[in-house]
Formats: structure tokens, sequence, C-alpha cells
């Protein structure tokens, strides 16, 4: 998400926890490669020896020698690097609430394919006990007087957010995607919300997603605290 962007670009030092996973994923790879261009010192944590696509990966962001996990002085070589660098607090991916405000009585437009309606029930009776605002064209006030696509549009531009089902149906359906990208044209908070496995897709490869798929409760709680920062 912006608000990981935002931290790594904001942060004096970055960890990075070099495994054969993160050597092999490509969000790891986008954020390794944010943390190189916005100047932030890189420091490289490994098991020992590294396998090769972790050696790759540290040679092609020219990291410097990887600090192993079982070296004896690991616990005291870090405690120095971040003294040093006048970081005594660590923050994982915690960055500052956005600038941007809004009020708890704007609504959330939800962007999702309509074969999807079981996730969207679900979504929006818990977005209802957080007492979240929300509209969406199947259950929202409409105005039929006015071509769905400019209907749409407004609700986007006047929403606090988006908040995308995203499935494989939301991933095929072009009239989905041109609503979020829209909603990232206008620069609107966008939540990524993974109800299922989906197919690789550029528009999104980026982006951090808020997980659902293994534990709704807990994707849940994780979408209401990161809107509960940008609540006034």
């Amino acid at each position: 998400m912006r608000l990981v962007a935002d931290a790594i670009r904001s942060a004096a030092m970055v960890l990075i926890v070099l495994t054969p996973r993160y050597a092999g994923s490509i969000l790891c790879r986008n954020e390794l490669k944010l943390a190189r261009q916005s100047g932030a010192r890189c420091v490289a944590l490994a098991p020992s020896p590294l396998d090769d696509t972790a050696r790759q990966l540290a040679q092609e962001f020219e990291l410097s020698e990887p600090i192993a996990f079982e070296d004896p002085q690991f616990a005291t070589r870090i405690a120095t690097m971040l003294t040093r660098a006048g970081e005594i607090a660590v923050e994982v991916a915690a960055p500052k609430p956005p600038s941007q405000k809004i009020s708890s009585s704007d609504r959330f437009f939800i962007n999702f394919s309509s074969a999807d309606s079981a996730h969207v029930t679900f979504l929006r009776q818990a977005l209802e006990r957080s007492k979240i605002p929300m509209w969406d064209f199947l259950e929202g006030s409409r105005d039929f007087q006015k071509p769905l696509a400019h209907e749409i549009e407004q609700a986007i531009a006047t929403s606090a957010g988006v908040l995308s089902v995203v499935t494989n149906s939301w991933r095929d359906s072009q009239w989905v995607l041109r609503e979020y990208l829209f909603a990232r044209e206008i620069d609107k908070p966008t939540f990524l919300l993974l109800f299922e496995p989906i197919r690789p897709t550029l528009i999104i490869s980026e982006r951090t997603l808020i997980d659902f798929t293994a534990d709704r409760e807990k994707g849940m709680q994780q979408l209401t605290r990161e809107i509960a920062e940008m609540i006034a």
C-alpha cells in the first residue's frame, strides 16, 4: 500500500530479512528497489550460508555482506547500527497516518465484480458492525437519471476511499478495473482486499493486499485499523 511506500521512503535504515522466500517475492523485491532509490541504508540479515537466489539478489542490489542469524554478536551488531543511525525504536511497516483526513460520515466505495456477491455481503455486514459507511451500486442509493458511468465516477470522486474485493473475477473485469484505475488517477485512498488467490496481474503487482483468504475477521481488523488512522 501507499502507507508502506511512504514508510520506506522516510526510513533511515531498512532491515532486509534475506531468506529464500524473501528473495523469490516480487513484492519484497519492489520494496527493496524502492528502499535503494530512496537512499535508505539497507542492511541484510540472513541465514548462513545464503542460497543461490538470495545471493543473486544481494549482488543485484549491491547489499553488503549479510549479518548471519548464527553470529554470536548478532544482537550487539544490530543494536550498534541502529544506535549510530539514531534509530533506537524500529518500526516495521507501521508508517505515520496520511496527511489526508476524512470524516467518520464519509462513505467508502466498494469496488467489486458482481460474481463475488458472497464476499461483498460479508464485507458489507462487517463494515456495518464497525460503523464504517459504504456505498456500492447494488445496495446503495441510486440516481437512475444519470448514465451509470457518470454515477459511478461521481460516487468514487466523492468517496472517502475505495475498497476493492480482489478475486479472479475482479481481475478479469474490465469495468471493475477501470473503477480502480480511476480512483488511483484522482488520488483516492485504495485498499485491496484479497478474498481468493489470484493469477498475476501487472495492475496491482506493486501493491500490498490485506489478506481475507485465511482469516476474514483478522483481515477486517487490519482494514478497520487502517481506516481508523484516516478518520479525524
